[in-house]
């Protein structure tokens, strides 16, 4: 898979699965926002491994239960990377 070029959003990227699929996309070439509701720290280690592979990568704190921060993540996707690709809805609560 090759996503060079790509700009993804990805919910719930912190930990799990979510992130795995974070990963699976830098690897393949894709800019990734790296989405997290309660996590940060865990989020930034994310963005620090996607960057590893040579991609642009940053975290948004976004509860996806509220339109209005589902809006912002969006808009500061499109802001730092130019376009949104890419979603993966990921999260979940427990």
């Amino acid at each position: 898979m090759k996503l060079e070029g790509r700009n993804a959003l990805v919910t719930g990227a912190s930990r799990g699965i979510g992130r795995g699929c974070a990963m699976e996309m830098a690897k393949a070439g894709a800019n990734v926002a790296i989405n997290y509701r309660s996590h940060p720290e865990e989020a930034e280690e994310a963005a620090e491994e996607a960057r590893s592979y040579g991609v642009k990568a940053i975290t948004i704190q976004a509860d996806v239960s509220d339109q209005k921060s589902v809006e912002a993540a969006v808009t500061r996707v499109a802001e730092e990377f130019g376009s949104l690709d890419l979603f993966v809805s990921n999260s979940a609560y427990s």
